[in-house]
């Protein structure tokens, strides 16, 4: 289900995914809860992903999100690019 989500669920300003996408993956997301967790429709959602301890989807892809970022600091090529940044920035002053 969150197969590349760090690029489909991108805000227009990198901002968090609209409720709109949202609504399909937790309508599949409490489906498949229901089903693993043999609950009927009464079941609270709530309920149900703390009993399987399954993340509702929004917070899931924000934590993606936010790994990915974290481990796009610590590559080695944002080093170097950090430095040819600060080359240039002192060529044109």
């Amino acid at each position: 289900m969150t197969y590349s989500a760090l690029v489909w669920t991108k805000g227009s300003e990198g901002n968090n995914p609209t409720a709109t996408l949202l609504a399909p993956l937790r309508k599949v997301q409490n489906i498949g809860l229901r089903r693993i967790a043999g609950a009927y429709k009464a079941a609270s959602i709530l309920s149900l992903e703390r009993e399987t301890e399954v993340e509702p989807i929004n917070l899931y892809l924000e934590k993606l999100r936010l790994h990915r970022a974290d481990e796009d600091k610590r590559a080695p090529i944002t080093k170097v690019l950090e430095k040819n940044r600060q080359d240039i920035w002192a060529i044109s002053n």
